[in-house]
């Protein structure tokens, strides 16, 4: 069965539900979109529906895509407090006609605004590309990995997952280390998520058939050995039977992964169903759940009485400077007075004694 993937028009959600608990709104299920964690907020932007008469939705008509998005990656940049937020690449389609649409290689969406541009970027253009992935540092620089252009390459071979390709930004060289393997065999996958050192999903090719779900559905790179060694964790649920997904997104807020969408995999044939709902799994003990703890505002709100202190200790000390600084300048400069007082009185004539003149008569 063929099945054709259309562009939604809900190219921007502003997931509130994740950090208030208050579902106002039910997004539609999706793949192959992007997502990015500003402040407390979770933006989702575009993605692709399965269906043939698609539902279309402007949700937020100041804020909208310009285009139609699918396949792109994002990555924020808050440096001096900007809230840009930068879609790269990927399928640029027009949303009323469907046809291809491309004009930038990179826009900028600014949270406090809600304005869309096309920056003016100095230096060589990347090559137009799809299917891949930013990372930004505290700098403002955004980096920019994989990807394909003219279609797949090898397409019926999936990268070796043991194989770990290093990018070191301040020499700017490559290089690869090979991660060791635990007991249990751990598939390699395209379409998954990686957080940090959590891998999560994806799919793989298996007797022919494309897409296939995957073993295990998490698994942990870790980094603090060497060589590197790939681990599976025990996953525990709280929530009942969860989904495996490909196409999907994944972002680390505090203590938690959160999963959003994609599609569902199964185990000897391809997808044929969106995932609708977002999931919360606890990376301290590797379960998902169902709540979740506002540690991130605490730790915001830590932050800021913690400036705030240090603020009002700055304050304190600079207040206390300027006081000993007057006291000793209104002390000298009272010494001072009292000196060139003295030294007046001392200079003046004496009076006549009362006596004296008396006598003299």
């Amino acid at each position: 069965m063929a099945y054709y993937f259309y562009s939604l028009y809900l190219y921007l959600i502003l997931i509130l539900v994740v950090f208030f608990g208050v579902e106002s709104y039910a997004p539609i299920g999706r793949l192959t979109h992007s997502s990015v964690l500003i402040k407390n907020n979770l933006y989702f932007f575009g993605g692709q529906y399965r269906n043939e008469n698609p539902p279309w939705f402007d949700l937020t008509s100041t804020a909208s895509i310009p285009f139609g998005s699918h396949f792109a990656t994002v990555a924020s940049n808050d440096v001096n407090n900007n809230l840009d937020i930068y879609l790269f690449g990927g399928v640029m389609v027009d949303i009323i006609t469907q046809q291809d649409s491309f004009t930038s290689f990179v826009f900028k969406f600014n949270v406090n605004s809600s304005r869309w541009n096309a920056p003016s970027v100095n230096g060589i253009v990347p090559k137009r590309r799809r299917k891949i992935n930013a990372v930004s540092d505290n700098s403002g620089k955004i980096y920019i990995y994989g990807g394909v252009a003219d279609g797949h390459e090898n397409l019926d071979q999936i990268v070796d997952i043991s194989k770990i390709v290093l990018y070191d930004i301040k020499s700017s060289t490559w290089s690869i280390k090979t991660a060791k393997f635990p007991d249990q065999i751990i598939d390699n996958r395209l379409s998954h998520t990686a957080v940090l050192d959590y891998c999560f999903g994806g799919s793989k090719i298996a007797n022919g058939i494309f897409n296939v779900r995957v073993s295990p559905d998490v698994a942990v790179l870790n980094t603090e050995t060497e060589p590197f060694e790939w681990t599976i964790p025990k996953v525990t649920s709280s929530i009942g039977i969860f989904p495996s997904l490909k196409g999907h997104t994944a972002n680390l807020v505090g203590n938690y992964m959160i999963v959003a969408f994609g599609n569902i995999t199964q185990l000897n044939t391809e997808p044929s169903e969106t995932n609708t709902n977002i999931y919360l799994m606890d990376i301290r003990n590797f379960t998902w759940v169902n709540s979740f703890e506002f540690e991130i505002e605490q730790h915001a709100e830590k932050k800021e009485n913690s400036q705030s202190n240090e603020s009002n200790d700055k304050k304190v000390v600079v207040a206390a400077v300027f006081g000993v600084i007057v006291t000793i300048i209104v002390m000298i400069g009272a010494f001072l007075i009292y000196k060139w007082v003295h030294k007046k009185r001392k200079n003046l004539p004496n009076p006549p004694n009362p006596g004296d003149h008396l006598g003299a008569e």
